[in-house]
Order: structure tokens, then sequence, then C-alpha cells
């Protein structure tokens, strides 16, 4: 393992400096191909951050293929030389916020959403979240992404809210994860075996609540729902 020191970090955008850090010093050369990474534990010491900081940061260079993570081993200098697609994307993760970022966001947002969703949904907006649910259930059959269709329920159910500002605030969310990074993320997290059938499942729940009008039930739902997507994140 290579020995090198990190600065402590103090300012806004933490995983994005954490990233920083890193890869100067892969640009530099004092880590090169191959060398090892201190622990999770380690770095979130050495910058003075949370280790969730540190989680994304290194999640953003593995899904980049600057690192490599091996189980229960450490993260690697996969890559010394980045691409500049790869350096593209970090900087949007700078300007835009990282996928941990839009998930606290969503989580404090989506639960109230749904909650009033089933206590103002009408006949139209049950009729289009079965449409979506029923496309879902086509491209989750034929394996296809879903991407696109399971952003869309969201925003559906923004909308049953009846409440303009969020909604608002749900379609400033979405723009956000329609870029680049969040899609890189998401994506590969949902190839993961299974995975787009567990969230059209939890839509259905999410679904059934609002159909019944029950917003104590659609907060639990949603809340479920994202906090796996979350976790899902973080594999």
């Amino acid at each position: 393992m290579a020995i090198v020191e990190f600065k402590r970090i103090e300012t806004d955008a933490i995983y994005s400096q954490v990233i920083d850090q890193v890869l100067a010093l892969i640009r530099s050369g004092v880590l090169t191909q191959g060398d090892q990474l201190p622990s999770e534990a380690e770095l979130a010491r050495q910058f003075g951050v949370s280790r969730s900081s540190v989680r994304e940061a290194m999640k953003a260079l593995t899904v980049l293929g600057i690192l490599e993570s091996k189980t229960g081993v450490g993260s690697f200098v996969r890559e010394s030389h980045p691409s500049d697609a790869a350096f593209a994307l970090l900087e949007e993760l700078a300007e835009e916020g990282g996928p941990f970022e839009i998930m606290e966001a969503r989580l404090l947002i989506e639960p109230e959403i749904a909650s009033l969703a089933a206590l103002r949904r009408t006949a139209p907006d049950l009729e289009a979240m079965q449409r979506n649910l029923d496309a879902n259930a086509e491209l989750v059959a034929r394996e296809e992404p879903i991407m696109e269709v399971d952003l869309e329920f969201h925003l559906l159910m923004a909308s049953a809210s009846r409440n303009p500002a969020l909604a608002d605030c749900m379609r400033m969310i979405s723009s956000r994860m329609r870029k680049g990074f969040w899609k890189l993320m998401k994506g590969e997290s949902l190839r993961v075996r299974g995975r787009p059938s567990l969230y059209l499942g939890h839509h259905r729940a999410v679904f059934e609540a609002i159909s019944e009008q029950n917003a104590s039930k659609a907060k639990a739902a949603v809340t479920k729902h994202l906090r796996a997507v979350s976790e899902g994140l973080e594999e």
C-alpha cells in the first residue's frame, strides 16, 4: 500500500473534494495502478469527514473505473490515466450534487408527497399511475431499462399531491436524476438481478396505499422504497 497523507476537508461538497484529492495523487504519480488506498475508516479520519462521504467518493471513482473495489480487501487504483469522459462526469457530480445528496432530499420530500397524494388523488391520477405500472411491468418482463418509467411514477405521484411547490421540487430533483452521473450509478444498481422487479413491487405498494387513500400507509411505502434505492446505490 502506498503511504500517503490526505488533507482535512472543511467545506461543502465533501465527497467532491475527497475525489479531487484522490485524483490529484493518481495524476501526480503518488498513487499508481495497483496501489491500495487506506481503509474507509482511515480515509474518514484523515479527511476529517464522515464515512458516508468517503463511501460516496469511493463509489463514484469505482463506477467510473478509476478505482477497483475488492470485497473484504479494499479499494485499489485501477486506472492511472482517467478518461476525459470520466472527468466530465466527476465535474457534473460536483456541480449537480451526488446521488446520496439526491436521495437525502427525496427521503425528506417524497414521503410527504405520497401522503398528500393519498388524500387528494383523482380518478385520472390513478389511471395514469396504473398505466405507468403496466408499462414498467412490461419492461421488467422483457428485461429492458426501467429508469425513465420508474422516474415518471414519482412525478405522477407529485402531480397527484395537488401541491405545485412540491411538484416543482420533484421536477427539479428529477432533472438531476436525468444527469449522466445519477444515470450511471442507478443504471449499475438496476443491473442487479431481481432489483427492477423489487422496485416495481414497491411502486405497486405505494399505488395501493394511494388508491385506498391511506396517507400513513403511502408514506411508509415510499420511505421503504427510497431506503432500498439508497442501499442499492451504496452496494
